[in-house]
């Protein structure tokens, strides 16, 4: 038999789930009882690692070794710690992914080995390789790397309602996804997905941050850096969130921090904290609006809709909502664990389609969950192409955003001259015709001694592969040479060669 834990790596706070002996999902409580863990990593000056709580608390006093939010840089090099060595963000997942490992052994009493990781739709093929590299390293295998908008489907039951459309709209804590799922008999179909990949709570709690500093500027004149005073901006951030937190329960709070004896004090009522984030909602509704336009459905067509990510227990985003759409959201769902709750669900789905027999937390085995569930990709990918001029490469898309996955599209291209006998193939991540300088670049072949041919076209047939987990393979042949390329991975934006098919 076999158990698979359900982990919502998210931004803020990291969720660990399993399958009770009922075969539904429950969380698996911190050591120190908690449901989740602060997703902050502190490494002290002696490279000594602390995570959860105690690396925010460390934080305060000295915030240039704490880490609180590196899942929103994983498709960045950038060093963000060289205490003890330099880490990136990859390195402080992978810590993340260690601590939660270590926590579900200790409650479980057996380490933890498959995994299904959500990751936000809207996340690009870099950071998505990064998540599974980092769990790997962290000696985990990944089963499953479900949208978290498609796991909160199924953490909140809404595949166990009936037929009909459902649009799920999660606002975590640096990310926000819009996804529609349509509903028929045991399968559940993504229609589309769209996003916004920098947009969740860590940009609204900023938004309060930065009113809360006018007030003090206006209240003493001037403001410190946050050099000189790391501590206060820290201190206030701290603040903000808790000021947040608590209007999800009341409509008026205060927020209160001081820096060498100067104090400020602001008034944060539910009304003005929708004002300050009103512009951020808005682009929330905005994508809200295209992914039902993306889908082909209206408003009326929607069965249920859900709002699920810590940021939306505020009532100001479902207000929005109502007033934008003239709806109110599906209240009943578990909008913090959802998403973990799903995991847990997918993963059972996934090795029961492979044939495993699945376990429970007691080791006992569940009986078969007749459902399925079909993705789609969340990003067109396509191939540099040049235009008629032969200056300017073009993004020629061989899989559309919405393909369902797992698949395999191929491509049928010619070389751009007569004759010639080398090609650098560009694979790329972006809408049909965008220029190349506009895409990121997933990745190349480099080609040559090819036959020439001069008398016609010189064909070349590329080959892209989507797996479950949305990652990208791709293969490209030349049928006159018989020779085949073999992809590697860049990710950057716009590389520095033109050759292209």
């Amino acid at each position: 038999m076999t158990r698979v834990i359900g982990l919502d790596l998210g931004s803020s706070r990291l969720k660990a789930s399993t399958l009770d002996g009922g075969g539904n999902p429950k969380i698996i409580p911190t050591p120190s009882g908690e449901m989740y863990m602060d997703s902050a990593v502190y490494i002290a000056p002696d490279g000594k690692v602390l995570t959860g709580i105690e690396a925010r608390h460390m934080g305060l006093m000295d915030p240039g070794g704490c880490i609180m939010n590196a899942k929103r840089y994983l498709d960045s090099n950038k060093v963000l710690c060289k205490r003890g060595k330099e880490r990136r963000a990859i390195d402080f997942v992978q810590i993340q992914i260690e601590t939660f490992a270590a926590w579900v052994e200790s409650q479980t009493g057996e380490p933890p080995k498959l995994v299904v990781v959500s990751i936000p739709a809207n996340f690009r093929q870099d950071k998505r390789e990064n998540v599974k590299l980092a769990a790997e390293r962290a000696g985990l295998q990944v089963l499953l790397m479900p949208h978290e908008p498609t796991a909160g489907v199924f953490g909140a039951a809404v595949y166990e309602r009936g037929d009909g459309v459902a649009v799920i709209i999660d606002v975590g804590g640096s990310t926000t996804d819009v996804t529609s799922a349509k509903i028929v008999g045991n399968t559940t179909q993504i229609l589309t997905t769209n996003g916004l990949e920098k947009m969740g709570g860590i940009d609204f709690c900023q938004r309060v941050v930065d009113w809360a500093l006018q007030a003090y500027k206006q209240q003493h004149g001037q403001l410190p850096s946050q050099q000189e005073a790391p501590l206060f901006y820290q201190e206030l951030h701290e603040r903000a969130e808790q000021a947040i937190h608590a209007l999800s329960r009341r409509t008026e709070t205060h927020i209160i921090a001081s820096h060498n004896s100067q104090m400020v004090q602001v008034n944060l009522t539910r009304d003005k904290y929708a004002q300050l984030i009103g512009e951020d909602i808005g682009k929330i509704m905005d994508c809200v609006q295209q992914n039902m336009t993306d889908a082909g459905i209206t408003v009326d067509d929607v069965a249920e809709f859900l709002t699920i990510g810590g940021p939306t227990l505020n009532p100001v985003i479902d207000e929005a909502f109502a007033r934008r759409f003239n709806r109110k959201p599906w209240a009943n769902v578990d909008r913090n664990f959802a998403v973990v709750y799903g995991n847990s669900i997918l993963g059972r789905m996934e090795l029961e389609r492979q044939g495993h027999t699945v376990s429970n937390d007691q080791g006992c085995a569940l009986p078969p969950l007749a459902y399925a569930a079909r993705e789609v990709s969340a990003h067109p990918i396509g191939v540099a192409v040049v235009g008629k001029s032969l200056r300017q490469l073009f993004n020629s898309v061989l899989l559309p955003k919405g393909t369902p996955i797992p698949s395999t599209q191929m491509g049928h291209f010619q070389l751009a001259e007569r004759g010639q006998t080398d090609v650098l193939i560009e694979i790329l991540q972006g809408p049909e015709r965008a220029p190349k300088k506009d895409c990121l670049l997933l990745g190349h072949f480099d080609m040559s001694n090819l036959t020439p041919v001069n008398d016609r076209p010189h064909p070349l047939e590329i080959t892209m592969r989507h797996d479950k987990n949305g990652m990208i393979t791709v293969e490209a042949f030349d049928p006159i040479t018989n020779v085949s390329g073999d992809l590697q991975i860049d990710y950057r934006k716009d590389g520095q060669k033109d050759h292209a098919a």
